[in-house]
């Protein structure tokens, strides 16, 4: 009867470490999950707080994947706005208002 009680205590230790290991590794990710909530929560708020609703600048410029120029929307340095449309070969397809010659050489960069 001794073997088969130190075969039950055996089995039941076992059982019990098992158990204690599965509440570790439970907790550890019950842990992970709250973790992560407060993350997201906080760098949705982040997020959300630095995102502006107004995008202010003396010009922007538009390229393709290839990083090549197709268009600009600049104020002009005497103070008029200039809205220009390129064609894949860099020529002018539109531009506002219609001014002669090239976009200024800052754009093609």
């Amino acid at each position: 009867m001794t073997d088969l009680a130190n075969h039950d205590h055996d089995q039941t230790v076992q059982q019990l470490k098992a158990l204690a290991t599965q509440n570790r590794l439970l907790w550890a990710l019950v842990l992970a999950s709250g973790f992560l909530m407060v993350s997201v929560t906080f760098l949705k708020d982040v997020v959300a707080d630095s995102t502006s609703r107004v995008v202010e600048a003396q010009k922007f410029v538009v390229r393709d994947s290839h990083g090549k120029v197709r268009g600009e929307w600049a104020v002009q340095s005497d103070g008029d706005l200039r809205l220009v449309i390129l064609k894949d070969d860099g020529r002018v397809e539109a531009e506002f208002p219609a001014v002669p010659g090239p976009i200024p050489a800052s754009s093609k960069q």
